[in-house]
């Protein structure tokens, strides 16, 4: 089964041409958010484990501060940070959301 990040970003490079890398890097953070309700105690792990590191946030920033930092990271590589950034309108956004859920 395909991860949510590369289901998400899927779409993006099928409709709208991103490099499929950039599309990943983009959503990621999304994911990142997203599944903290359910592993939160593994965020909070890799957090423990590489604080103070190379730029990497705190465990007490969360998979929040976690998400923000690979932003921050795509950022920095000059990827695009917004969908429209990417001209992806709001409109689309259902469409490609029933898309990724599609993936696998």
């Amino acid at each position: 089964m395909l991860g949510a990040a590369h289901a998400l970003a899927n779409p993006l490079t099928a409709r709208y041409g991103v490099v499929h890398g950039e599309a990943v890097g983009l959503m990621l953070p999304h994911v990142i958010r997203y599944n903290a309700a359910a592993v939160a105690p593994w965020y909070q792990s890799l957090l423990e484990s590489t604080a103070g590191s190379n730029g990497f946030p705190t465990p007490e920033d969360g998979a929040h501060g976690l998400a923000d930092f690979v932003t921050g990271l795509c950022a920095k590589a000059g990827l695009k940070t917004r969908l429209a950034e990417l001209a992806v309108e709001r409109e689309a956004l259902a469409e490609l959301a029933s898309e990724a859920a599609q993936q696998w």
